[in-house]
């Protein structure tokens, strides 16, 4: 499944029913993410879950880049089939074209995801 939507009778949309979920190449649950909820699962060789980090819900304001929201739109356009638009839309990001340029601005490729605890 890629994705989950909810609607109100009147068919405006459930906003903390609006689910999307990504994959590995193993059909690991790699993202899940649920409105601007962006949650990152990281397996090891032998399918086991071995971390979970989550965006915060951090935004781009005013212009600014958030360096983990672009680490983020990076890895899910490399370990998952999800369309730039679909990324745009749910980081909250702008257009898919915005994110396509800022993917490929090799300036924004500081921060990673996983965490070493």
């Amino acid at each position: 499944m890629a994705g989950a939507t909810g609607y109100e009778t009147n068919g405006t949309l459930r906003g903390n029913e609006n689910f999307g979920y990504g994959y590995d190449g193993a059909e690991n649950q790699a993202f899940r993410t649920n409105n601007t909820l962006i949650q990152a699962f990281t397996s090891d060789n032998a399918n086991e879950l071995v971390n979970v980090t989550r965006n915060n819900n951090l935004l781009t304001v005013g212009g600014n880049v958030d360096p983990g929201q672009v680490s983020l739109a990076r890895r899910l356009r490399a370990e998952t089939t999800m369309t730039l638009a679909w990324i745009a839309d749910r980081l909250k990001m702008g257009s898919w074209s915005y994110v396509s340029n800022l993917l490929n601005d090799k300036t924004n490729q500081t921060i990673s995801i996983n965490s070493e605890d």
